[in-house]
């Protein structure tokens, strides 16, 4: 069953692309029946396009985080998932900080393409340049766990992303990291007032990699 679930997703990744990477978001197929209340929860990332190679995790909660705390060399992305009730697997991530009646923020798809919900996903993000036209285009394998994923199925999912031919897929280093949730202790995150509190939101948070110094550099 692994092996045909991992096949259909391949031909609905390649026959997708509709459009060249750079230019506009890449219209790929999200997943059917997806199911958002089994997606809740942390994520580490084994493989991802993005330029963050340490340490970084999606974490996918219930409702609006109101308080965060700061973690030492972290830094992070955080927003609002709005849900698509006739596709609930393809989203758009919304910062609330952005003022969306600007016509220069837009909010970013999130799409995610597969997932067994509780051991992989694969999902995709499109996001605006702040520095010219154009998107940049990412994917990442996720786990619930920072380990390495089987063998076959970590090879399958990144000959997927490969054959996107959207950028270098980079391995994340998932050593020695602080997994302590951004959310502030003591803030319940189960806790609703009401039903319309209950929304996905989302953050995306990675460890800060030094710059290599010039004094250590030989002449």
């Amino acid at each position: 069953m692994k092996i045909n679930v991992l096949c259909l997703l391949s031909a609905l990744l390649v026959s997708s692309i509709n459009v060249v990477s750079g230019h506009q978001c890449l219209d790929l197929k999200p997943m059917k029946g997806f199911e958002m209340e089994n997606f809740y929860g942390s994520w580490y990332v084994l493989k991802t396009t993005m330029p963050y190679t340490r340490c970084v995790a999606y974490d996918v909660y219930r409702q609006n985080v109101k308080r965060f705390k700061s973690i030492t060399n972290y830094g992070y992305f955080y927003g609002l998932l709005e849900t698509n009730s006739d596709l609930p697997s393809k989203m758009l991530f919304a910062d609330p900080k952005d003022d969306y009646s600007n016509p220069e923020f837009t909010k970013s798809p999130f799409i995610v393409l597969n997932t067994d919900y509780v051991t992989y996903a694969t999902v995709f993000m499109c996001i605006k340049k702040q520095d010219g036209p154009g998107f940049k285009h990412f994917v990442s394998i996720l786990s619930r766990t920072e380990k390495f994923l089987d063998t076959e199925l970590l090879n399958s999912l990144v000959l997927n992303i490969i054959q996107l031919n959207i950028g270098k897929l980079n391995h994340v280093d998932q050593k020695d990291c602080n997994y302590s949730s951004l959310v502030e202790d003591g803030y319940d995150m189960n806790v609703f007032h009401n039903e319309t509190h209950r929304k996905p939101y989302v953050s995306i948070k990675w460890m800060f990699v030094p710059e290599p110094h010039e004094d250590n550099q030989v002449d």
